[in-house]
């Protein structure tokens, strides 16, 4: 069986928030955040070595800002607004249950793609990392070439 896919959740976020009523939109907030979450410790566990703890989905958000800004910054945002989603059950939004589930799928979206740009920056910085390694070492071979030795005369005594 695949492994899950946190695309997945962002699916059915999008799903969720097309329907019309507020359990759905609450929903859909919630799997829009959980999508964000899963693919940016994907990204941040092979990048930087960063994983979400148990229970501190806040402290992994508050690391990655020092690593990813937007993505840090967008995954606490929508970690706010989940959080009003699944434990506050009289708090509604300004703009409405609808509307905010609507934003979070396009935030967890545009996440996604902060998330595709980082991880093809930073192939690239390491591509040209090891090009540069690679120059610097040619660089020094040509400049002092290993010439083979057939022996060494021996000192004299």
């Amino acid at each position: 069986m695949p492994a899950f896919e946190p695309h997945d959740y962002l699916d059915l976020a999008g799903d969720l928030a097309g329907r019309s009523n507020d359990a759905a939109f609450r929903s859909a907030v919630s799997r829009a955040y959980y999508a964000a979450l899963l693919a940016s410790e994907a990204v941040a566990k092979k990048r930087f070595g960063i994983s979400c703890k148990a229970g501190d989905h806040e402290g992994f958000w508050i690391e990655l800002r020092s690593k990813l800004r937007l993505v840090g910054d967008i995954g606490y945002s929508l970690r706010q607004l989940r959080n009003h989603a699944d434990y506050h059950l009289n708090f509604v939004p300004n703009e409405g249950w609808s509307e905010c589930a609507k934003g979070s799928v396009g935030r967890a979206k545009e996440l996604f793609g902060w998330l595709a740009s980082a991880d093809d920056a930073a192939r690239l910085a390491d591509r040209q990392r090891r090009d540069k390694e690679r120059a610097v070492k040619n660089y020094y071979e040509r400049q002092n070439p290993v010439r083979p030795t057939l022996g060494r005369p021996k000192p004299k005594e």
